[in-house]
């Protein structure tokens, strides 16, 4: 496995697709009832389990623990299918009051539930069920309004009730209700009168006096300050049925003895350490262990109890609050409840590597929740919660929080119940799907990993004996043998080797801990390898961004723009490698794809060219006087042709400007626009992805008329007389640090400085689904062409909300400008709507709104222009009008179909919205036969002449970036798909420094080794299927029976058929297998006496790794060097620089004895420090994984016509009883440490999938 490359920062967590192919929806099996058993409310009973044909088929829920019988003095054994809650009658009395269709998720994904939620369908009402009646006056606000409040949606066909479950909801006239609150002596107490009471569930009500005491009596100034604080963080505001839910019901605590419920008053929240020692004896004079359970108690253990709910049960101090910010989430839908979150943590210990949830002010990283969204995986088991996910998310949340807040202890299920706090019956209902939730997450490797003590008795229980043999002591295989122990599984791991470790192997004798194979961890947050060393103690160290590069030709460090210009380059190349993908051709090798994009991408470096006198520094427009009071400006205007501007000979690209004139009479405030008959036309050389002179805007900073390319990312200098353009400038997307472009989409200047800015809108799939905010960046531009990256995401969102768009409703801004008269920013948004985003209906979303905006970004006034508004058309460019005092605006404005420009208009118009000129129509001049787009777009001009070859450095700098690409992949690029290479990096991938693991990355797996039963020096030959399960046989002839088997063998061992299976793998793995490339790089380290590289050439002494910049024909000879030395020891006794060999240079130490790779260093860190005494070195290591025949390789690639779904087909089982691991079935983050653990959790879960007792089936069954 690899040390990582620089490379592009990680996003979020991606639903674990290739963990979760296995999962199985269970079919219902009902067990027999057990009258013997009635009062043990415990979770399961693990003993009894249906078994079919040697697989838990169809398992179902044991008859000791939950058995039920007619009197419902316990949970019902019918297992109901229809878990949600029914809306009640005065729900659909107020649908308007409704939660109904609103999922829970972020603030900002909260647009237009009103509407959603009317759009949605209304259960019935069932026959017998009473309406209730309207209340007094006095209870109107606070009643009417939580009626609906918190319901589910009905679930529709979908969700059909179970026949078991199927009872009439008619209440009969004599049943006897009781107030759950007895507030005050005139409370109603009992009565068979259901119109004296308020239900808050099916067996929990309360009187209409104590209605009273809550809105007007003694509790009134606590019930409005609750209110108060409540609404500060959720998204509707409660009444008095959720104050009664949140504040005043009993809590209902489970006997740790007799473990059945009791009713525990109490006006304060209860701590985690009361309810985890409460007894029966506990409550004095009231009840005993030998007393029968409460029949409501009963009722509330079943499955359907929530659906007769008419509030939604929020969590108290819940567990998850540290992580949860109210600005990111509303309260109520993750069930947490926001008038009672006091939960304390001590932070301090994980937040620098511990991020459970997404938090909207950071970036996305891997292994990230959305602590308001179900994942993949959940949403396959629970799918009765895919509509309504919030009482499983406020469940799930808080298991995941006490796992994140104390991952040094195995995390018990009676620890999860004792942080579950919730008043009421609820919390009975909360507790029986916790279990279910705490198996699914602990099965699932979300909670209890890494090296910690194993419990003595499995928390989470299989349905029978399992045995399962391991090939290959790795990462993955003792990751997989550990968590498959936990479960109580018999476990023997058999390794080749004489040590286990695989590629996690380390040098110990040079002073300093060095691995052979990975010692560098990706990213430290949420890193499964970082737990491991927090649990351990084992060190590890963050890495210095900084990393000076040296020259090898001159030794000298190579100056930042040189070095910038050419990564620039290759980031170009990279990108324009990105758009041919689009283009689905035949794959090809990245080199050669990368190489010619390369070319025909970023040739050179630009010369400067003279400003064009004609224009100024104030005005774009010239301007002359005419008789009769009329002033004509001059003007120009270009088009954006998108996929319409390449030229026939396919070399080159133009966009059409025009010249115009635009006359206006200040006295009459008229105006009128004309154009010239023909346009001309401006070329560039210089595309990507085979796409350029799309432009955007005009503005004239410095001298200069310029205009943006949104596609390339270039702004160029327009000279008119000369019909030329001359690229002045290359501007990277989002904060810079991207490889993608700038997507340009308008120019100001304020302050001397050239504002740039793109869309200014979340950017989205053409579905609308959200993917980043780098659009919401602007670019500062001063007149040397410094950049500055500023994120204006705040400033749009609340231009946006000044129309009262939220997200994940939009705006998209082509039309931006800065008035120095005014002193304020003018916004004409080209498409807003407060629906999402959709590529199609955004076509007939324009807008004819001006938002005026003060400079600090405080006062937003909206404009209306004109009285009507043609939602086809939309602003894409607009400039005040020299000589009217910024009073004046000509704007273009241009509509689509099917995402082709049809038609363009000219309009004039003052700043208080009075139209001058109507929308003129621009020349057809479009050669498809389309009107020219609008004032937005224009392309280059170069030829030949104009351009500057790149200079033998700049040369040797891009191709150290292909040697860098080289090492990250393992493999020559001529060997890498140009298609699929880097397929894995849309995905989150771990956020936080790259770390170096102080201690070696042996210990890591020496740690996970511990207790497990390993059987070194065998080598399996031979995997064979039969009917006892399968057979693993040795070199040695020693054959081998279990239930499963679990293979994590390198590749490059797979390649070689090293190991026969009968029945023969499927043809989907062979062929991955075959396609997926087994990568190589080698590892050479050196301990020096003393230290000679720090400070040098006038550097900090900070750096941890430097760049060494060789020819183009060594590229891969130990382009990136790390210092690797000890110091956290005291005084370091040795010093030690370690590099790699990758790509074609492997083949020049291959045949090479160590003493002459050693000299091979040596040599070039003469070169990089001419002058300086090199010290012999104290001794040195060279990996030489090539050589070795258990392993042959270092890490896996995409190769040639590899497909991603190839890492799919390599993690896939064979048969149901042959399972993979390793860093190669990994498809998010193969290549890894990350990858290699990640894969042995996931083929643990593949194989403890069929034997879990699943209590989740009448989930399942919905």
């Amino acid at each position: 496995m690899r040390e990582p490359p620089i490379k592009r920062p990680p996003m979020r967590r991606a639903a674990k697709l290739d963990e979760l192919a296995a999962l199985v929806r269970m079919e219902l099996t009902p067990d027999d009832k057990d009258e013997d058993s009635r009062d043990a409310f415990v979770p399961y009973n693990p003993a009894k389990q249906l078994i079919i044909n040697g697989r838990c088929n169809s398992p179902s829920y044991p008859s000791s623990s939950n058995a039920s019988s007619s009197n419902g003095s316990h949970g019902s054994n019918g297992l109901p299918a229809n878990l949600l809650p029914e809306r009640s009658p005065a729900a659909r009395m107020s649908p308007e009051n409704d939660l109904a269709s609103a999922s829970p998720q972020s603030k900002k994904s909260t647009l237009s539930m009103k509407s959603s939620t009317k759009s949605e369908p209304h259960a019935t009402i069932p026959d017998g069920v009473a309406v209730k009646q309207e209340p007094p006056d006095c209870y109107e606000s606070d009643v009417n309004e939580p009626s609906g409040y918190g319901h589910l949606t009905d679930p529709g066909p979908s969700f059909q009730q179970h026949p078991k479950a199927t009872k009439s909801r008619k209440r009969k006239a004599e049943q006897e209700l009781t107030c759950a609150l007895n507030l005050s002596s005139r409370c109603t107490r009992s009565d068979t009168d259901s119109g004296r009471f308020w239900d808050l569930n099916q067996d929990e009500h309360f009187c209409k006096t104590c209605l009273f005491e809550i809105t007007q009596g003694s509790l009134e100034k606590e019930f409005l300050g609750w209110k108060e604080e409540f609404s500060q963080h959720c998204r509707k505001n409660p009444g008095a049925k959720f104050f009664v839910q949140d504040k005043l019901l009993p809590f209902w605590l489970r006997c740790t003895q007799c473990h059945k419920f009791r009713n525990v008053p109490s006006k304060e929240p209860l701590e985690p350490t009361a309810i985890g020692h409460f007894t029966c004896g506990t409550l004095s004079n009231r009840n005993s262990c030998q007393d029968v359970i409460d029949p409501l108690a009963a009722k509330a253990w079943e499955f359907n109890w929530m659906k007769g709910s008419n509030t939604l049960p929020l969590l108290i101090n819940s567990p998850a609050l540290p992580f949860i910010s109210s600005k990111s989430y509303y309260y109520d839908l993750i069930g947490m409840s926001p008038a009672q979150s006091h939960f304390s943590a001590n932070m301090e210990k994980i937040s620098d590597w511990a991020r459970p949830f997404h938090e909207d002010d950071k970036d996305p990283a891997a292994l990230v929740f959305g602590a308001g969204d179900m994942e993949y995986d959940e949403k396959l088991k629970f799918p009765a919660f895919n509509k309504e996910s919030v009482y499983y998310l406020a469940v799930r949340n808080l298991i995941v929080s006490l796992w994140t807040l104390d991952p040094f202890k195995y995390l018990t299920f009676s620890e999860c119940e004792r942080h579950l706090l919730c008043r009421g019956l609820s919390r009975i209902w909360y507790i029986r799907l916790l279990r279910l939730v705490y198996d699914f997450l602990n099965a699932h490797g979300i909670i209890n990993i890494g090296a910690l003590s194993l419990p003595k008795l499995p928390e989470t229980r299989l349905n029978r004996r399992l045995s399962v043999l391991i090939v290959g002591a790795g990462l993955s295989g003792l990751t997989a043998a550990r968590q498959l122990r936990s479960f109580g599984v018999n476990v023997t791991v058999l390794e080749a080797k004489n040590r286990i470790g695989g590629r996690m192997n380390d040098e110990y004798g040079l002073g300093s801990t060095v691995g052979r194979g990975a010692q560098i961890v990706t990213g430290v947050v949420n890193s499964p390898i970082v737990l491991i060393c927090k649990q351990k103690g084992f060190r590890y160290r963050a890495l210095n961004d900084e990393c000076p590069t040296f020259d090898s030709t001159t030794g000298d460090i190579i100056d930042y723009k040189t070095d910038e210009l050419a990564s620039i380059m290759y980031g170009a190349a990279m990108d324009g490698v990105v758009h041919w993908r689009t283009l689905k051709k035949k794959d090809h090798s990245l080199l050669v794809t990368s190489i010619i994009t390369y070319y025909l991408v970023t040739c050179g470096c630009w010369k400067g060219r003279g400003v064009d006198s004609g224009y100024n520094n104030t005005q774009l427009l010239r301007s002359r006087e005419l008789a009769d009071g009329w002033t004509e400006y001059e003007m120009v205007v270009v088009t954006d042709l998108d996929t319409e501007s390449k030229e026939p000979n396919g070399k080159k690209w133009h966009s059409n400007a025009r010249r115009g004139f635009l006359k206006y009479h200040k006295k009459d405030h008229k105006a009128s626009v004309a154009w010239e008959s023909e346009a001309f036309k401006v070329y560039s050389q210089l595309a990507s992805g085979g796409r350029a002179m799309e432009l955007s805007d005009l503005a004239i900073f410095d001298g200069k008329l310029l205009t943006v390319d949104d596609r390339t990312g270039i702004v160029y200098e327009l000279c008119t007389s000369k019909k030329d353009v001359m690229p002045w400038l290359l501007l990277n997307d989002g904060p810079g640090r991207t490889a993608k472009t700038l997507k340009g989409e308008w120019m100001t200047v304020k302050d001397q400085k050239l504002y740039v800015g793109g869309l200014g809108k979340e950017w989205t799939t053409p579905a609308g689904e959200y993917v980043n905010d780098n659009p919401m960046w602007v670019k500062i531009v001063d007149r040397h062409g410094a950049v500055e990256h500023v994120n204006w995401k705040d400033i749009f969102v609340k231009v946006r909300r000044a129309l009262g768009i939220e997200y994940p409703g939009y705006m998209i801004h082509e039309a931006v400008q800065w008035s120095d008269v005014h002193n304020k920013w003018f916004f004409l948004p080209r498409r807003a709507s407060n629906e999402t985003y959709s590529e199609e209906a955004d076509e007939i979303r324009g807008t004819n709104k001006m938002i005026v905006v003060s400079e600090d970004f405080t006062r937003f006034d909206v404009v209306s222009i004109g009285e009507s508004n043609d939602p086809r058309t939309g602003f894409s460019a607009f400039q005040f009008v020299p000589g009217t005092k910024d009073h004046v605006i000509i704007a273009l404005k241009s509509a689509e179909k099917d995402g082709i420009p049809v038609a363009s208009y000219a309009s004039v118009f003052d700043v208080n919205g009075h139209i001058l000129l109507q929308d003129q129509l621009l020349p057809e001049t479009h050669k498809s036969n389309f009107d020219l787009d609008l004032l937005e777009k224009q392309r280059v001009h170069l030829d030949e002449s104009s351009l500057i070859r790149m200079s033998p450095l700049e040369k040797r700098i891009f191709y150290w970036h292909v040697a860098n690409s080289e090492y990250a992949c393992g493999a020559p690029l001529e060997n890498v798909s140009a298609s699929s290479w880097d397929q894995n990096e849309a995905l989150g991938q771990f956020d936080g420094k790259h770390s170096l693991l102080v201690d070696g990355a042996q210990k890591v797996v020496e740690s996970l080794s511990e207790g497990t039963d390993i059987l070194l020096n065998k080598k399996v030959s031979n995997i064979n299927l039969n009917n006892r399960g399968v057979s693993v046989i040795l070199q040695d002839g020693t054959e081998l029976q279990a239930d499963k088997v679990l293979v994590t063998v390198p590749l490059a061992i797979l390649k070689k058929n090293t190991i026969t299976f009968d029945p023969p793998l499927p043809k989907r793995k062979l062929d991955a297998i075959e396609r997926v490339g087994a990568g190589r790089i080698e590892k050479v380290a050196v301990a020096f006496p003393r230290c000679f590289w720090r400070d040098a050439k006038g550097k900090s002494k900070n750096f941890d790794y430097f760049a060494h910049v060789g020819s183009v024909e060594k590229r891969g000879l130990f382009h990136t060097i790390y210092d690797f030395t000890n110091r956290q020891d005291g005084p370091p006794k040795s010093f030690v620089l370690m590099s790699y060999v990758c790509g074609q240079s492997l083949a020049l130490i291959d045949k090479k004895k160590d003493e002459e790779v050693i000299k091979m260093f040596i040599d070039t860190l003469k070169k990089i420090f001419p002058g300086k005494q090199i010290p012999k070195p104290i001794s040195h290591m060279v990996s030489r994984w090539g050589k070795d025949e258990d392993i042959g390789m270092s890490y896996s690639y995409m190769g040639v016509n590899s497909k991603p779904e190839d890492y799919d087909s390599l993690a896939a089982p064979a048969y149901d009883r042959i399972f993979f691991a390793g860093e190669a079935t990994h498809r998010f983050f193969p290549q890894t440490m990350h990858g290699a653990y990640l894969s042995g959790l996931r083929a643990a879960t593949g194989i403890l999938e069929n034997y879990l007792i699943d209590h989740s089936k009448a989930f399942i069954e919905g």
